[in-house]
C-alpha cells in the first residue's frame, strides 16, 4: 500500500476547483470495483490530473469514486471536483455508462506495447532522479508487461512449447534442462492469454518414468505434437464405465 502522500498535487487551473475531500460522498451503488492502491500510485506520482463528477444535489461522486477513495487513503484534505446539476435518474446513468464504457473498450495491443516500452525506457533513463519515487508510474509492474507481450502476440505458443518443466516431455534428440524464471513466466502468460490452464501432476519416480514412457508411446502412435495432446487423447479414449477396454491402436487386449 503506498506511503501517505506529503503534498497534494494539482495542475494549474484545476486547483480552482478544490473542496474539502470529507464534503464528497461515494456513490451508494457504484458496482465498479477498482484497484485503489493503483490509483494511489498514479496520484503519488502525478498528481491529481481529472477532476472528479460529483452530483450536486446530494454531493454523491458519480464518476472518480476511486480517486476519492486514493485521495482518502493518501491523506490528502481536497480534492478537484466539478458539480452538475441532475437529478437521480441521471445521476445513475451517468455513473453506469462512465463504468460500462470502459468496459467495452478494447486495445490495439501492438500499440499498447510499443507505448509501454517506451515508458520503460524512459523510466530507465530517469532511474537514478526518480530513485525511491514513483515519477514515472505507468500501471505496467513486470507481471502486466509479461502478460502484455504474451496477448501482442511475441510468444504465444512458441513461448509455450519451449518451455519445458519437471512434468513435461522432451523431444526425442532434446537435452532436458530446467527452465529458467523467465521461461516460465513467460510461458505461464502465454497460455493465460489464450485461455489455456495447467495441470501439474504429483508423481512418484517411478510413476513419472511411467507416464513419461506411456505419453511417449501414445505420441508416436497418434502422431500428436506434443505431450499435452497426446494426454488429452488418453483421456479421451479412456473406456466409459462398464465397455471392453481396448490397446493403444484401438483394438487388442487391455487398456494400458
Amino acid at each position: 500500500m503506498p506511503e501517505a502522500a506529503t503534498q497534494m498535487v494539482f495542475p494549474t487551473g484545476l486547483d480552482e476547483l478544490l473542496v474539502p475531500i470529507d464534503q464528497l460522498i461515494p456513490y451508494p451503488d457504484n458496482a465498479r470495483q477498482g484497484d485503489v492502491d493503483m490509483v494511489a500510485e498514479s496520484l503519488t506520482s502525478h498528481g491529481m490530473y481529472t477532476p472528479v463528477t460529483v452530483q450536486r444535489s446530494t454531493n454523491y461522486i458519480l464518476v472518480g469514486n476511486h480517486r476519492w477513495k486514493a485521495a482518502k487513503q493518501l491523506g490528502w484534505t481536497k480534492i478537484a471536483a466539478i458539480f452538475l446539476d441532475c437529478d437521480d435518474e441521471e445521476a445513475r446513468a451517468i455513473n453506469l455508462v462512465d463504468n460500462r464504457a470502459s468496459d467495452v473498450a478494447t486495445y490495439d495491443w501492438d500499440q499498447l506495447l510499443d507505448s509501454v516500452r517506451k515508458a520503460r525506457e524512459a523510466r530507465q533513463r530517469h532511474a537514478d532522479e526518480i530513485a525511491g519515487q514513483q515519477g514515472f508510474f505507468d500501471g505496467f509492474g513486470e507481471d502486466g508487461y509479461e502478460d502484455l507481450v504474451a496477448r501482442a502476440g511475441e510468444v504465444g505458443a512458441v513461448a509455450i512449447e519451449q518451455f519445458r518443466g519437471d512434468y513435461q516431455v522432451v523431444p526425442e534428440g532434446e537435452v532436458k534442462t530446467e527452465p529458467t524464471e523467465a521461461q516460465i513466466k513467460t510461458a505461464s502468460a502465454a497460455t493465460r492469454t489464450v485461455g489455456m490452464k495447467e495441470i501439474v501432476l504429483i508423481l512418484t519416480t517411478e510413476q513419472y518414468d511411467a507416464w513419461v514412457a506411456k505419453i511417449k508411446e501414445c505420441m508416436a502412435v497418434w502422431g500428436c505434437k506434443s505431450g499435452s495432446e497426446a494426454a488429452v487423447q488418453l483421456i479421451q479414449r479412456a473406456p466409459h464405465f462398464g465397455e471392453q477396454p481396448k490397446g493403444l491402436d484401438g483394438h487388442g487386449p487391455g487398456y494400458d
